[in-house]
């Protein structure tokens, strides 16, 4: 969150992407910038092969010998196999290597015409790697006036930084370090002094020192990081460490006033905003604010005057009172941030782009925006910042599609429509929410200027929502309302759903006839297929029309027969059943969490039915099939092995459960015709979908 430098820059990549766009113009464009990646990169030849033939055809020997060497580089550099540890063998080999690198690129340097440069520098790399300080230095003696400032003469200068330190001009290679954002040698620098002893040394050699604005960084945000980690402590260590971190950050906050009342570093703007923002972790919101105001008077650079500016929005979000006033405030420094986004270099995180500015954006939103528009009671609001940020961080500037999937398609990340910050609120929202949320996004003209303008963003599909609402009411098993949105889902839409595959599955097939397969079921029943129906629509119109026949039955055997084949579709489309994807658009293992998640209580509800059944036919028949029902529904078996106290495994007995009662129920009837033809039925249905 605290950033008064832009650390994207700061990355190797950076270096990178500067020699591959130089080779790029050096072809005319040619190759592509993963090619030339492979060429300059690579240690095997094939990857060098584009390059290498292109410079063939334009006989350009300079070049083509310069790669070669590079070649040689790339295989003995050890940042490219710094996991495998070298023998006293390899060593030699590789000194005999940097040692002909050095007399072969020293050689081109006032030969070569257009990579004198690019060959001055890779001599004074091979001096280093050689351990030859005295060329390293005649190198840059000799030739750094030659060549003009640019990132291959600063590269060429970190390895006399490296020089300067170890001979105490400590600051002076700091600076260096700092002007030109090598970070990890910045680092290096202070690999023993991390922290506020290493803040204060500094400050007692070098007041002015470059180096604090990135040793601050760190040190702040390594300190946030430590708070926000105490979720994961054991609660009898959280206190202990929360008391160390609010002491150091006290002793800090003591000390940035003792550094700005000395007036000696050039921006105290830049301590005080780091105190104000440990004045924030402590909880004092109001103090904290005071002091980014005081912050933000003080002489300090841009980068500096902006951090204090997200950290104040951070900050009022915590504690707001979402009032229409706030709302200015929101939608005012919104646009601030987009317009930070975009001014701002990205970088790729997994498969989307990030910046400093998107990750202030998604937690202040995601993280105080959402949940403190959810509390007062403004849920369209919390919906639209929560669908902007998703939408314009996870789609558009990582040119993202929408989360359906082509039928057979291993593609996962593609499932991001359900499986992102707007889809879990989204997914357990009350349904009237959710319907009103997708109005607005319809209709923004009915929104506040906030819900307007994030509107604007935000994922605009009739077919996601009608699937969304029509399954949200599929689970609060208002049949006719889901019936209402699901007719408007096409089948194409849903062949593409993240659950398509598990789709097919039908609920007509009773449950409980093989629930001690399921497991070897599960793994069978993923078809890829396109849809034929939609069966989230079918399951709606075999409910109605089995609550229809019930409520009209005159006969207690009719309705107990309903009761059966109700309980059969609700048991098939719980959690636990073989058509869960009706209504959920994810399954895990640790079923309660699923279950609360998605909000419906199908197997609850099949067991209510069935015990309806059984009480209105009370034949034999009838009861067999009810109590073989209730047996696969219940959550505790009557039996399963355990361990004892020697760890070996044991059966343990559950006489008080469920199923044991079930089965209790059963055993009078074991004798009985009904129980042996259910029995017969259910060994052949099994049989059937093992084979």
């Amino acid at each position: 969150m605290f950033s008064v430098y832009n650390r994207n820059s700061l990355t190797g990549d950076s270096v990178k992407l500067k020699h591959i766009a130089f080779w790029k113009a050096y072809t005319q464009n040619q190759l592509s910038d993963k090619d030339l990646s492979n060429a300059l990169y690579g240690k095997d030849k094939k990857e060098r092969q584009l390059l290498t033939d292109y410079l063939s055809r334009h006989n350009d020997r300079d070049a083509f010998y310069y790669v070669s060497l590079l070649a040689s580089m790339n295989r003995i550099s050890s940042d490219n196999d710094q996991w495998n540890y070298p023998t006293k063998a390899d060593l030699i080999n590789r000194k005999k290597t940097w040692l002909l690198l050095l007399k072969e690129a020293s050689r081109k340097i006032d030969r070569s015409k257009n990579l004198s440069s690019r060959y001055w520098l890779m001599a004074v790399r091979a001096a280093f790697y050689s351990g030859n300080r005295k060329m390293c230095q005649q190198l840059w003696n000799k030739y750094s006036r030659k060549f003009p400032k640019g990132y291959i003469k600063d590269l060429a200068e970190g390895y006399q930084a490296n020089y300067w330190y170890g001979d105490g001009e400590r600051e002076k290679a700091r600076e260096f370090y700092a002007r030109v954002g090598d970070l990890r040698s910045l680092r290096w620098c202070f690999r023993n002094d991390i922290g506020l002893n290493g803040i204060q040394r500094l400050y007692a050699e070098a007041p002015h020192s470059m180096a604090f604005p990135y040793l601050i960084q760190d040190y702040v945000n390594s300190m946030d990081n430590d708070r926000m980690s105490l979720e994961f402590e054991e609660p009898g260590k959280v206190d202990s460490i929360k008391l160390a971190l609010e002491k150091e950050m006290n002793d800090f906050r003591t000390f940035a006033s003792t550094v700005i009342s000395e007036d000696k570093v050039e921006y105290p703007a830049l301590w005080k905003s780091a105190a104000a923002y440990f004045a924030y972790l402590e909880g004092k919101n109001k103090k904290a604010i005071d002091e980014l105001a005081e912050a933000d008077a003080m002489k300090g650079n841009e980068r500096m005057k902006d951090n204090i500016r997200a950290i104040r929005f951070l900050v009022s979000s915590t504690t707001a009172d979402y009032h229409q006033g706030y709302d200015d405030y929101v939608l005012k420094e919104l646009h601030w941030l987009v317009d930070k986004v975009k001014a701002e270099p990205m970088y790729a995180d997994w498969y989307s782009s990030r910046s400093h500015y998107t990750d202030v954006m998604e937690r202040i939103v995601f993280f105080n925006l959402t949940p403190g528009y959810l509390k007062a009671g403004r849920f369209t609001t919390a919906a639209a910042l929560t669908g902007m940020v998703h939408e314009y961080i996870d789609v558009e500037l990582s040119n993202q599609k929408h989360g359906q999937i082509q039928p057979g398609s291993n593609e996962w990340n593609l499932a991001q429509d359900y499986n992102n910050e707007l889809f879990d609120l989204l997914d357990t929202a009350d349904v009237k929410d959710v319907v009103a949320y997708a109005a607005l996004i319809r209709n923004t003209d009915k929104g506040t200027d906030l819900e307007k303008y994030a509107a604007s963003y935000c994922y605009n599909s009739s077919d996601y929502f009608n699937e969304l609402i029509g399954t949200k009411y599929l689970r609060l098993e208002q049949f006719g309302e889901a019936r209402t949105y699901l007719e408007k889902v096409p089948l194409a839409f849903m062949s593409k759903l993240n659950t398509a595959p598990y789709l097919h599955r039908e609920v007509t097939s009773p449950y409980w006839f093989a629930w001690q397969m399921r497991a070897k079921l599960k793994g069978k029943r993923y078809v890829t297929a396109v849809l034929t129906e939609n069966p989230k629509l079918a399951f709606c119109d075999e409910m109605l029309n089995l609550q229809h026949d019930f409520a009209t039955a005159t006969d207690d055997v009719k309705k107990a027969d309903c009761s059966y084949r109700i309980a059969g579709l609700y048991a098939q489309a719980s959690l636990t059943g073989d058509c869960w994807a009706y209504l959920h658009y994810s399954w895990s293992a640790y079923k309660e969490s699923v279950r609360s998640h998605s909000q419906e209580n199908y197997c609850r509800k099949a067991q209510e039915w069935l015990e309806k059944s059984n009480e209105l036919d009370f034949s034999d028949a009838n009861r067999v099939k009810c109590l073989f029902a209730l047996a696969s529904l219940s959550d505790k078996p009557w039996s399963e092995i355990g361990y004892d106290e020697n760890y070996k495994e044991k059966l343990i007995y559950h006489f008080d459960g469920s199923q044991a009662k079930a089965f209790n129920d059963l055993y009078p009837l074991r004798s009985s015709p009904a129980f042996t033809e259910y029995k017969k039925k259910r060994e052949k249905f099994t049989k059937f979908f093992i084979l």
